[in-house]
Order: structure tokens, then sequence, then C-alpha cells
């Protein structure tokens, strides 16, 4: 009698497939060809924090005299100080920078701090002038740096060094006025100037030529000079309009 073999029920000998083994080694070759796509950054892994795009240059000076205008003076700041970061050797940025943190000087609370942040602008004006020698309009906001600088509070131990600070301002507005006699901008910082010097009568002077020049309304800085010459000559209803 023939009696077939029984199955195995429990153990079965292994069986090779050649198509079993392609399979494995296309895997094999496809884990080391993801390794060292992944090693040489053609491939970037999941989830990684991928870069913040860099702002532009022009952005960032909008955004800084946006925040100018609107009064926010520290924000202005920082956006400017990312564009000289940037772009180290534009003078026009430096000095704007320097006009920005000088005037961000008269928000500020001690004499320490405010000592400070005017010394800092005073380097941004000097670097804008050392960029620019032939440039009127940095030789004008070094010479508005200085004068602010020249405050007898700051330096009430000091007075030659408020002396110095003026005497120098006085230099500056007259080397942007020989380098550009219709730099309004420079006619208001030299009546500021003249004004600190207690030379009324020549700030008043200038400051009235700056005033006749067509470009006077839009510049805020001419309205703040003119102000501050009203109110030395007592003319306070004047002063407050402007």
């Amino acid at each position: 009698m023939n009696i077939a073999p029984r199955r195995p029920l429990f153990n079965r000998r292994p069986q090779s497939s050649i198509y079993r083994m392609f399979v494995w080694v296309m895997m094999i070759l496809g884990g080391v060809w993801f390794i060292q796509q992944v090693t040489r950054g053609d491939i970037k892994p999941l989830f990684q924090v991928t870069p913040t795009p860099t702002r532009s240059v022009g952005s960032l000076l909008l955004e800084g005299d946006a925040e100018f205008s609107a009064g926010n003076l520290n924000a202005a700041i920082t956006s400017y100080q990312q564009v000289v970061d940037v772009d180290p050797n534009n003078a026009k940025t430096w000095a704007d920078l320097a006009r920005i943190e000088t005037y961000s000087s008269a928000f500020l609370i001690t004499d320490a701090d405010k000592k400070q942040r005017l010394l800092q602008a005073l380097d941004s004006a000097r670097k804008a002038v050392e960029l620019a020698p032939e440039d009127s309009r940095a030789h004008a906001i070094l010479a508005f740096t200085l004068d602010w600088n020249a405050n007898t509070t700051i330096y009430k131990d000091d007075p030659r060094q408020v002396d110095k600070f003026l005497a120098e301002g006085e230099q500056e507005a007259l080397i942007a006025l020989g380098k550009d006699n219709t730099n309004t901008l420079a006619l208001a910082y030299y009546a500021e100037v003249l004004l600190d010097q207690q030379k009324w009568t020549q700030a008043e002077q200038n400051i009235n030529q700056a005033l006749a020049r067509s470009d006077a309304d839009q510049i805020m800085d001419v309205h703040r000079v003119n102000a501050a010459v009203l109110e030395t000559l007592g003319q306070y209803n004047l002063a407050i309009s402007e």
C-alpha cells in the first residue's frame, strides 16, 4: 500500500526565491543611496527648521523710516543697524542712523544713558564722513550730532568739552555749506550750533535763510530749530506753532 508522506505541520524547509533576493538587494542599495544624499545635503531631514529668509536692505530702510516717523526711535535704530551690518560702506545709512540715534537720546532718562547714546551717534556720524568726505549731508549731520553732544548737563563738570563740541560742530556745518550751499539741512543745523553758542542774531539769520528754501516745509529739523530760535527770542506763540 502506498501512503503519501505527511505534510510538515510546524516546520517548513526554507525556500529561496530569486525575486525575493532581488527585492532585498534593491532595498539595501536604495538605503545606501538615501544615506549618501542626506549626508551630502541633497535631501533634507523631515521636520528640519527652514532658514529664515534674509530681509532686503530696501525693506529694512523702509521699516526704519516708518518707525522713525511713528516715533518708535529704538525700533528705527534696530532696522538701520541691521542695514549697516549688511552694507557697512553706505555713508548715507550711517548718517541717517546717527541722526536717529541723536534724536533718540531725548527719550532717555539718565544722563549716563544719554551720554552713551550721543557718543554712539557721534561714532556713526564720523563713520559717514569717513566713508564720504565730500558729502555735504554727512558733514551736516555730524555738526548736528556734535551740537547735541555739547550738553551742559552731561558735561557740567567739563565746560571745555562742551565748547570743544560746539566749535567742531560749527566747523562741520561750515564744511557742509562749503560743499553744497543749497543744503537746507546744513543751514538749519548751523543755526542750531550758533544758537547754543549764544550767537542769537546769526542763528536767526541762518534759520530764516533755511526757511526761505523751497524744500524747507518738508524738513522737520528746520521747523524744530526755528521753534528753538523763536523760543530763545521770546516769541512763544510762534515757537508753539513751529
